[in-house]
């Protein structure tokens, strides 16, 4: 009898541990291109504030817009605001970014800083499953010197929730500076499916 009783009491907490388990995945996603294991999103439509720097070229807000706008067009829905954005945007010469955000590389066209999100359990995915967050917040850093439209919609990228990189040249959100102007359909796939 205490043996009966022992099993059934186990599989009582294995199904337990195991509806736990299926309850913590958010969702089934067909597409990864990370090279890291999570990927973010905000729980409401993000929006973006830009603030030019002392010294940033007059095209720096229209830049900015435009790669938000691609992002948009995309399938992430993300909006300008004039202050008080979920994403603040800075861009200016590397010496007034380094006072800003003294963690600016000096080679760096871009950096973006998540400064808060929350772990919202696990997605599945062809490769495995990954980690899912919640975003509050990001701050993105443009050297303006030496930033093109690459970095824009990369930075960008990352301050929608696209964490890591892609390994594909070919992608924006490939970790190095290229002649790639547009998102490409990975770049899109990756992060659209978690909005």
């Amino acid at each position: 009898m205490k043996k009966l009783l022992l099993s059934l009491l186990t599989i009582f907490i294995i199904s337990i541990m195991l509806m736990n388990v299926v309850s913590a995945v958010i969702a089934n996603l067909q597409y990864w291109y990370s090279d890291f294991n999570g990927i973010a999103h905000y729980e409401d439509d993000p929006k973006f504030t830009v603030r030019p720097c002392t010294g940033s070229p007059s095209s720096f807000e229209d830049d900015v817009l435009a790669a938000y706008n691609d992002w948009h067009w995309a399938g992430i829905p993300v909006y300008y605001q004039f202050n008080s954005g979920d994403i603040i945007v800075y861009g200016g010469p590397y010496d007034i970014i380094k006072q800003i955000y003294p963690s600016f590389s000096p080679n760096s066209t871009g950096q973006t800083e998540i400064t808060m999100f929350s772990m919202n359990d696990y997605y599945t995915t062809p490769s495995g499953n990954k980690d899912g967050y919640i975003m509050d917040s990001a701050k993105v850093y443009y050297n303006t010197d030496i930033a093109n439209k690459k970095t824009y919609l990369h930075e960008a990228g990352h301050s929608l929730g696209w964490l890591g990189h892609s390994s594909n040249s070919n992608d924006i959100m490939y970790p190095i500076s290229s002649s790639v102007k547009k998102l490409t359909s990975r770049d899109k796939n990756h992060l659209t499916q978690v909005y």
